[in-house]
């Protein structure tokens, strides 16, 4: 799983070129989103 996180890795990670947690974590959002619109019949 991308997040949340605790103590599995060293905050200096978050700054680094090779995270991808967080957008990782944004995707999920959207998929999560798009999942509800189209089984609430918001889209087709």
């Amino acid at each position: 799983h991308s997040l949340p996180r605790q103590d599995e890795l060293l905050q200096e990670v978050d700054t680094t070129r090779h995270q991808r947690y967080w957008v990782e974590a944004y995707n999920g959002v959207l998929m999560r989103m798009a999942l509800l619109a189209l089984i609430l019949g918001a889209v087709e």
